[in-house]
């Protein structure tokens, strides 16, 4: 597992705000969705969905994209020109529904980073940070306060890494299923992502009502994806970060 690149990848963004979706970029091609599931009654696994309380769309916003719970998406909450999603259009989309449903999911199940892993997150950046720039011939020390202002920025990164981390796992644990490296997350697993979705979407936590645009939603979970990881090489045991390079 290549963590130098995924460490150097962090170090980049550290200021940037990281979202699930990130990655679930759309192009339109390759493998089509999944077929489309009936519905079947929601449960607890549904965050309590109930889809006999969903009311319809107010006509006055125009006509909706999706819905998400009991809200629907409006072209104007996608900065969509036409009712037929572009590839950027297509990804904000996936962005909603998703980061929506990992939030709840980490919610639902109490998902925290403790001081303690938030910690280890810091040392491992703060150590990376160092031999990169000895790498790169800038040995000078920084003042304290550029010190303390990049130790804030992976203190906020860490907690979201953190979290995302014991969320990705606990999803693996769940459904298994295919994981790939990314440059910001080695161990994604976007087959337990897709598997959690087709759940959502059959117990109709969610809907987006033209073909295309669910097409284009469903693109980058159902594709052939490079950079997979043998199953006998994922491990979930501890972090990533914690793992030597």
């Amino acid at each position: 597992m290549n963590i130098s690149i995924a460490m150097a990848a962090l170090m980049m963004t550290a200021a940037m705000p990281i979202r699930a979706a990130d990655h679930a970029t759309v192009d339109g091609s390759g493998s089509g969705p999944v077929e489309k599931p009936s519905a079947t009654a929601a449960g607890d696994d549904a965050f309590g969905f109930r889809a006999d309380k969903v009311t319809a769309p107010d006509p006055a916003q125009g006509t909706p994209v999706a819905r998400l719970f009991y809200d629907y998406i409006y072209l104007r909450d996608l900065k969509a020109a036409t009712p037929t999603l572009n590839d950027d259009e297509a990804s904000r989309l996936v962005a909603r529904i998703f980061d929506e449903l990992r939030e709840r999911y980490v919610q639902r199940d109490k998902i925290t980073a403790t001081p303690e892993e938030i910690e280890q997150f810091v040392a491992a950046m703060s150590s990376m940070s160092a031999a990169a720039r000895a790498d790169d011939g800038d040995a000078q020390d920084i003042d304290q306060n550029a010190k303390d202002q990049r130790r804030r920025g992976w203190e906020r990164l860490g907690d979201r890494y953190v979290k995302g981390w014991k969320l990705d796992r606990s999803l693996y644990k769940r459904y298994g299923g295919v994981v790939i490296f990314q440059q910001a997350n080695p161990l994604e697993p976007v087959g337990a992502y897709r598997k959690f979705l087709e759940d959502m979407e059959r117990a109709t936590v969610f809907e987006i009502f033209d073909p295309a645009n669910r097409q284009k939603f469903w693109h980058y979970f159902v594709r052939e994806h490079p950079m997979q990881i043998p199953g006998a090489s994922v491990d979930f045991d501890k972090p990533w970060w914690l793992y030597k390079k």
